[in-house]
């Protein structure tokens, strides 16, 4: 008679070997990016973290919900709370913000080769490592803004595995739990009530995707992508439950849209506008370039150069072409290559679609590619091509499994150094933008945001050679103006300043932070009302905007005790009205209250108004 417990042993050194691998899995990008965890706040993160005021207060968690035109100019209210909850843990100190990335890539990284696993892709663990150490990722892992792309992809990934459970596609790996595998009939009432369950936190899951970054709304379509890999159909069964989801995508992504639309406005006249045949090129060329960054990750840069794009030139149109041939080609050869290769570059083209430029997104205007958008799409490749070198070498060498492992560890070892080397630029401002430049000496970002954080550090002549360089090769961007401004006002050349100013503003009137600037660099020459009026303005623009504010309360308050020291009561009195009439008509109800506090606290016997 077979011993009772005979089955236990092997079923206890499969989970033994899993636990093993998943914490080797874990491990490995939380000590490659060791160097990241020492790195600062830079680019977007001085708007997304430092100047943001609803990361202070519990009024301002709710406005992250409840303000729809978003924060920061994006509606990504899940992302923006975990900033909230980590601004209640670390404060301004940008580690613990780098160490909640780094955590959810690990996690990321885990949650792949579960999902990879689940699908019974050859080399599933193998295809999870490369995605945890590949180098492209590294801008999504170290950069605090991409916070947006680690935990959408967290919540995509989850989304995927419930969906999986509600409609199992295939027979599930060896020691695979019963939770992960899904009911293994679907007819028993209790696991028909399981199924609806998992359905419901698939379709929550994705919507929590959605509220941390609208990129991930093409789940609903990778989803039949899959299926259609591994029944090698779609029927009515297969798409009707994935309704809703394709509609809180479609609903999100539009508003998301229109908040972009937003953005490029504020970058004046001349942004966005390309014609069809433009964005074809467009999205044609970057889907090799961002292919060719998958493959071979090297020359990797935080900002690449924005391509001339002729819709004149025959030869450009020649990137769109192949792209729908290598597509078409795959497709019609299913039948002799199988239809992974179809499914992986289907997966691969369609998440990619929202960056390519057939729609508009604030980033177009200043190039149209980067590594951050790779993060997600390239798990089809990276799927795609793990799963043919360990098929490959599997064949080729049957009886020497330490051939794979091998080769598999001398790829992961390139990429982790790789990882390493990327994180190191990303350790301050000016090593990230000094390698920009090292390897686009012609950057006009980045000259651009090198000289604005001289600028921040008090270097102005630092600054200056750079931000007239950037003029230089980007004259039509009125930003680079305001900051000429600055440089100029903190070298004392006053006129120069305003000069510049004036001319970034007349190119564009709406841009809240030249105004904010602006002010800043009049109150250093004592002009406080103009630099008032210039505060307002920005507050008329940008509501709530809390440079702006900031620096409107201190010099209103600072105006109106110095009035009162030199001994002007009345002019104190009126400049205190206009003041809070002004403030009350930009929407800064708190700085009218600390004025009518402050006149009834230094000039008590004034009269009530």
């Amino acid at each position: 008679m077979k011993p009772v417990n005979a089955p236990e042993r092997p079923r206890s050194n499969h989970q033994a070997r899993a636990l093993a691998s998943a914490i080797l899995l874990v491990l490995l990008p939380l000590v490659a990016y060791l160097p990241a965890y020492d790195a600062g706040f830079y680019s977007d993160d001085q708007t997304v973290v430092l100047q943001n005021e609803r990361l202070r207060t519990a009024e301002g968690l709710a406005g992250i919900w409840t303000d729809l035109h978003g924060t920061d100019g994006v509606y990504y209210p899940l992302t923006f709370t975990t900033y909230w909850v980590d601004y209640q843990l670390w404060g301004t100190n940008p580690s613990g913000y780098h160490a909640a990335n780094i955590i959810l890539h690990a996690l990321n990284s885990l949650l792949v080769w579960i999902v990879f696993q689940r699908l019974r892709l050859p080399g599933a663990w193998f295809a999870a490592a490369v995605f945890a150490l590949h180098p492209a990722n590294v801008e999504s892992v170290a950069w605090v803004t991409e916070r947006r792309n680690t935990l959408s992809t967290l919540f995509y990934l989850l989304s995927t595995l419930a969906y999986l459970r509600f409609r199992p596609l295939g027979p599930p790996p060896p020691g695979t739990s019963q939770l992960a595998a899904g009911p293994r009939n679907p007819g028993s009432p209790s696991l028909a009530r399981g199924s609806r369950a998992a359905y419901a936190a698939s379709l929550a899951l994705f919507l929590a995707a959605l509220l941390s970054k609208t990129f991930t709304l093409s789940l609903p379509a990778a989803l039949l992508v899959v299926t259609w890999w591994k029944k090698g159909r779609l029927g009515r069964r297969d798409w009707l439950p994935l309704i809703p989801f394709f509609l809180l995508g479609i609903a999100l992504s539009l508003w998301t849209a229109g908040l972009e639309r937003a953005l490029i406005a504020r970058g004046g006249p001349g942004w966005g506008e390309y014609a069809p045949a433009e964005r074809l090129i467009i999205a044609g060329r970057a889907v090799w370039f961002y292919l060719g960054k998958l493959l071979l990750p090297t020359n990797l840069s935080f900002v690449y150069p924005q391509w001339t794009i002729d819709p004149t030139a025959w030869t450009q149109y020649l990137y769109p072409a192949a792209a729908v041939a290598i597509v078409l080609t795959l497709y019609s050869g299913r039948r002799s290559i199988g239809r992974a290769p179809a499914s992986g570059f289907l997966f691969f083209f369609g998440t990619l679609v929202p960056v390519l430029g057939f729609v508009d997104y604030f980033y177009m205007t200043l190039s149209f590619v980067a590594d951050r958008f790779l993060y997600l799409p390239g798990l089809g490749i990276i799927a795609l091509v793990t799963g043919y070198a360990t098929t490959g070498l599997r064949r080729a060498f049957p009886g020497a499994r330490w051939v794979p492992i091998a080769v598999g560890a001398s790829v992961l070892a390139v990429l982790a150094t790789g990882t390493v080397r990327r994180s190191v630029c990303f350790e301050t401002p000016e090593t990230l933008y000094s390698d920009v430049l090292a390897e686009h000496p012609d950057s006009w970002v980045g000259h651009f945001v090198l000289g604005t954080d001289f600028l921040v550090s008090r270097r102005p002549a630092d600054a200056l050679p750079h931000l007239e360089e950037a003029l230089r090769l980007k004259s039509n961007y009125p930003s680079i103006r305001g900051y000429l401004g600055v440089a100029y006002s903190q070298l004392g050349r006053h006129e120069d300043s305003f000069r510049h100013f004036q001319d970034a503003l007349a190119r564009n009137p709406n841009d809240a932070e030249i105004h904010t600037n602006f002010g800043v660099a009049l109150v250093n020459v004592g002009r406080y009302d103009e630099a008032i009026e210039e505060y307002a303005a920005a507050l008329r623009i940008k509501p709530g905007y809390a440079p702006a504010l900031r620096n409107l309360t201190r010099i209103v308050l600072h105006r109106f005790e110095m009035l009162l020291q030199e001994g002007r009561p009345e002019e104190a009195a009126a400049f205190a009205r206009r003041a809070r009439e002004l403030s009350r008509a930009v929407g800064a109800d708190l700085l009218a209250a600390q004025i009518e506090e402050r006149v009834r606290r230094l000039t008590p016997s004034a009269p009530e108004e």
